[in-house]
């Protein structure tokens, strides 16, 4: 396991003050007791909507619950409310945009459903939020194109855990893809299941997934979603499916995973067979 002394010149100034204010970290960082957690991480319940509300206000500034009066936690509070009246299954959180922020800024509001684009309203009022949630299902107001979305939880006041490995992969995303004009990497309030943290939600045109256990040794391979038996073991599941789905779903990307590879072995073995026959 890396320690922080490895990747120190990737962190950003604010990232080492916050680790500096948590202070020693042996039982909320990458080596504490319980990482690797005995259980294997879920998603414990499906997600058809994910409904985030962007904000320029640090994540370790957050409210636990997120019962402030910021602007976006009172926008995400009405939007949560509005879904809940119109019993749309949807989840609901604040984003603290880190990188990309030409794709979104604060005030916006991002609704993201698997299998299309992520649906994009600029800095609208708390009164309108109704029409949000009315335009959830209909709407053709997509972000164009559609950016890959990296979120880290890092929400410092719910749980210690978040607050330190959120930081630290959120700044190791952002060198990783430096380069790139695609992408939105974002720290995220609380997703459940801090026994994961670093917990990260990738969400792009394979589709939502949702992956905890994540370290530094690892996050590339998030990033860049190389399905194997390591990624598998951090998979917490793909928004739109429930806990009983998913096991199908994996089974079906397993495969989906092993036909390349297949048809690249057959390939081998008919050129291997042809290069015989001709000698003969």
């Amino acid at each position: 396991m890396a320690t922080i002394a490895d990747f120190k010149d990737k962190l950003s100034e604010q990232t080492l003050k916050d680790l500096e204010e948590l202070g020693d970290a042996p039982d909320c960082g990458f080596c504490r007791a319980t990482m690797p957690p005995t259980a294997s991480p879920d998603m414990r319940k499906k997600v058809d909507y994910h409904v985030v509300v962007c904000t320029d206000q640090p994540a370790n500034r957050w409210h636990a619950k997120m019962g402030g009066d910021t602007a976006a936690e009172v926008l995400s509070r009405a939007v949560d409310k509005s879904l809940d009246a119109a019993s749309v299954k949807a989840k609901v959180s604040v984003i603290e945009v880190v990188f990309g922020s030409a794709h979104a800024g604060p005030g916006d509001v991002i609704v993201f459903r698997n299998g299309k684009s992520p649906q994009l309203w600029k800095q609208p009022a708390v009164e309108t939020t109704d029409e949000i949630v009315a335009a959830i299902t209909t709407s053709t107001n997509q972000m164009n194109p559609a950016p890959s979305v990296l979120m880290v939880c890092a929400h410092t006041q719910r749980d210690r855990r978040c607050g330190y490995c959120g930081p630290i992969l959120t700044d190791l995303a952002s060198t990783y893809l430096r380069e790139s004009n695609n992408h939105i990497i974002a720290k995220i309030s609380h997703v459940g299941g801090h026994l994961y943290a670093g917990n990260v939600l990738h969400y792009d045109k394979q589709g939502m997934d949702w992956f905890g256990v994540v370290t530094p040794d690892n996050i590339n391979n998030v990033i860049d979603k190389n399905w194997g038996p390591e990624l598998f073991s951090m998979w917490r599941g793909r928004m739109g499916y429930t806990k009983l789905e998913l096991p199908q779903l994996k089974a079906q990307m397993g495969r989906s995973r092993c036909t390349p590879l297949v048809m690249a072995s057959a390939a081998t073995a008919a050129v291997a067979a042809a290069y015989f026959v001709f000698r003969k």
